[in-house]
């Protein structure tokens, strides 16, 4: 009997190390976290209400956006070639405009007025740039701040986000290391100072990178999401798991599993936004106070 119970040894073996490997690629360990600290405001009643529509006009490597308060529209980059481009709400392009002086756009904040900061993977660097009606082109200057990230790749500065109540930008790292990090300070100025955020669980070990982030500007709190764990969390700035809203089929009346979410943005009216390369586009309403 010593040999059968060495069988069931070694079954019982393969079956945890099976388990592992979904827990794993699966992300089932942040949704059951996501199920346990779930607070009642945190992502919660989010329905999708427009689910992987193709941008017509964009074929291919959409990724970032920002919401004007202003023009009550989105913005996003694309990085072959580089360009940028304006979105209505309901995801129909409204224009597009070749971006020079950028290689690698991946992401995009509006800060004030014409005023918008674009990441570039490329050198890890922010290019502050302006947008205006009837212009050409988005010329990016020489007045680029470099952030001191790590970077293993193609694999560094993804999302960025201006926070207007604490005058700072807000950026990601996206993966060895993953990283959230703040620029303070106005952008557009000669001199200033990455600084790494207090580090989180769910940013060190539960999303297994980062593509995009936006802050909340009525709660302060930050907005990040994940492409690989296909997962959105919000985050206290300190770094405090707050809920989460996961992007797989059954969540938020998803038929499908978000593919590649890329950028994200936040509407006054409390509104998600979420584009996919190569071009999908997706909004979720809240449906609850």
């Amino acid at each position: 009997m010593r040999w059968a119970r060495g069988v069931l040894a070694g079954l019982l073996l393969v079956v945890l190390v099976l388990m592992g490997a979904a827990v794993w690629y699966l992300n089932l360990l942040p949704l059951a976290l996501h199920w346990r600290a779930q607070q009642p405001q945190a992502l919660t009643g989010y329905r999708v209400v427009i689910e992987a529509q193709p941008i017509d006009g964009l074929p291919d490597n959409v990724s970032g956006l920002t919401f004007n308060h202003h023009t009550g529209t989105l913005w996003t980059v694309i990085n072959r070639p580089p360009q940028v481009a304006e979105l209505s709400t309901e995801g129909r392009l409204l224009r597009r405009l070749p971006l020079r002086g950028v290689r690698d756009p991946e992401g995009i904040t509006h800060v004030e007025g014409d005023l918008y900061v674009i990441s570039d993977e490329a050198g890890n660097r922010l290019h502050p740039v302006r947008i205006v009606a009837g212009q050409a082109a988005v010329l990016a200057g020489r007045d680029a701040l470099p952030v001191p990230l790590q970077q293993w790749g193609n694999l560094g500065l993804e999302g960025v986000s201006w926070d207007e109540q604490r005058q700072r930008l807000w950026v990601v790292n996206e993966k060895w290391p993953r990283r959230v990090s703040h620029v303070d300070g106005t952008p557009g100025a000669s001199q200033a100072a990455a600084t790494d955020w207090a580090h989180s669980p769910v940013v060190d070990g539960l999303l297994s990178d980062l593509s995009s982030l936006t802050t909340d500007p009525a709660t302060g709190h930050l907005l990040v999401l994940s492409d690989e764990s296909a997962l959105l969390v919000e985050l206290t700035p300190d770094g405090r798991w707050l809920g989460a809203l996961p992007l797989w089929p059954g969540f938020g009346g998803l038929s499908r599993k978000v593919p590649q979410a890329e950028g994200l943005a936040l509407g006054p009216d409390r509104s998600l936004y979420i584009v996919s390369e190569p071009n999908l586009f997706y909004r979720f309403a809240r449906s609850g106070p």
